[in-house]
């Protein structure tokens, strides 16, 4: 998909990021979260030196973050074997620090770049590669993680997704056993496109354009949640449906995205919890 193209007015900032700076420049700079769409030229021009956020601590591998880095540092420091330049998005360095997606990518240390601004995410779309890292959203692309990552076990619960789907029909694209979750239930993702932030980006700019993102529900098989869901497929379908709207609308909510109903939701919690 052109995003560009999609960006209408915007569109123009995008052709001056590409062709008047040009790529290789673009990759030298290093930009704070937030500016990377609309101060990107301004930073160029002028000349200033800019950096993103992200979860390496200076002097150690460490979890604890706002440290700023640049394309050649994160590059210069990737662990061996290491496929990609991971990066998640979303409101705040806070909010994607606790996003349930990066729990994985943490545990084997792995460092990600942290865009904080609807737009930076663009950056990964306009650069495609630095010195030939491609880069991997850590919210909605696989890590492949090879050997250290976690199973697909999508098949051997395919009954069970195959309910959760029917409940929830076309509200989900997939239903499947995530490979990422350690200790969150459930998570969104949107797979390779258009992602969530960009969907908030075109919300917010242009919504004649409808643009939405896929929605691929990803569960937790090894949570207890997801097992209660399971028992009370097969003993209370009808309770089974209920646990199949919380998930669902629990893992919009940590997205970031709108409830359908939170009203329902809302009493739905409540009347589970008599």
């Amino acid at each position: 998909m052109d995003l560009a193209a999609l960006h209408g007015g915007h569109a123009l900032l995008l052709g001056v990021f590409v062709d008047a700076l040009g790529r290789q420049l673009l990759r030298e700079f290093r930009f704070q979260p937030g500016l990377f769409a609309f101060q990107l030229v301004e930073a160029a021009l002028l000349g200033i030196d800019q950096r993103v956020y992200s979860n390496y601590e200076l002097g150690k591998r460490s979890l604890p973050l706002r440290h700023l880095v640049t394309l050649a540092e994160y590059v210069g420091r990737m662990q061996e074997g290491q496929k990609y330049i991971y990066f998640a998005s979303g409101d705040t360095v806070e909010a994607i620090d606790h996003m349930p997606q990066t729990e994985l990518l943490k545990d084997h240390s792995m460092e990600i770049l942290y865009f904080t601004d609807k737009a930076d995410e663009f950056l990964s779309d306009i650069l495609h590669t630095y010195q030939d890292k491609p880069f991997r959203s850590a919210i909605d692309g696989d890590l492949e993680l090879g050997d250290e990552q976690k199973p697909d076990e999508t098949e051997h619960y395919k009954e069970s997704f195959g309910f959760i789907k029917e409940v929830l029909g076309d509200r989900v694209d997939t239903v499947k056993a995530s490979t990422k979750l350690k200790t969150h239930p459930v998570c969104l993702t949107s797979g390779e496109g258009v992602t969530f932030e960009m969907e908030k980006y075109f919300t917010a700019v242009q919504p004649e354009l409808g643009l939405k993102a896929k929605r691929i529900l990803e569960l937790n098989v090894d949570h207890p949640a997801f097992m209660a869901l399971e028992t009370a497929r097969v003993l209370d379908p009808e309770r089974a449906k209920k646990y199949a709207e919380i998930l669902y609308n629990q893992a919009l909510l940590v997205e970031g995205m709108p409830l359908e109903d939170p009203v329902a939701f809302a009493n739905e919690i409540a009347k589970l919890m008599k």
